[in-house]
């Protein structure tokens, strides 16, 4: 685990499992040691890690992640603070990244993020059809963001009593995270 000695991008690319200690005396003989005969009246769990089975994550990846938590911070400060209008909405969160993992990392800082701030947020992911994806895909992102909201709006997606907070990668290239902020068909960058 992450702490004094140890960083989280060594511990990262670690895969764990928690095994009950019988299990685990039974699959890594020799480096555990079994539980003494008349026990010692405490349940133990041995946590087993091992380097993934698959290569690492890409560069980009990792640096995002590096600084997820601190990013999506300041965004959902940022959405909070600029826009107290929207005090009491429920918040949909919209990652937007070619790593589809850590999209969903992204969402999940995000959810935290704004409960924290004591925000209600919703498990709901605004949706757009197939035929306003196609359309809105090729626009440049000053049309394309502005274009979606007005379109998660128009088909219910994001009611009056929602709010979007839009998580992006707007260029492949860079580490850093955008955020906008989606409510009643008006999008608005706030980082």
């Amino acid at each position: 685990m992450p702490g004094l000695f140890t960083s989280r991008a060594a511990v990262r690319p670690v895969a764990c499992e928690e095994l009950p200690l019988d299990e685990a005396v039974l699959r890594h003989p020799g480096q555990v040691r079994p539980p003494r005969p008349r026990g010692d009246y405490v349940e133990r769990v041995v946590l087993v890690c091992a380097p993934p089975l698959v290569a690492g994550r890409p560069p980009r990846v990792e640096a995002v992640l590096q600084g997820l938590d601190a990013e999506v911070g300041a965004i959902v400060a940022a959405a909070v603070s600029l826009r107290p209008e929207l005090a009491g909405r429920t918040w949909l969160v919209e990652p937007h990244d070619a790593d589809g993992q850590l999209a969903a990392k992204m969402r999940f800082a995000a959810q935290v993020a704004l409960v924290a701030r004591g925000q209600p947020v919703s498990d709901r992911a605004p949706a757009l059809a197939f035929d306003d994806v196609a359309v809105l895909g090729p626009l440049p992102d000053a049309l394309a963001w502005p274009g979606a909201c007005a379109r998660y709006a128009a088909n219910g997606s994001a009611g009056p009593g929602d709010a979007v907070l839009v998580l992006a990668s707007r260029d492949p290239r860079e580490t850093i995270l955008h955020g906008g902020v989606c409510a009643d068909g008006v999008f608005q960058w706030v980082r």
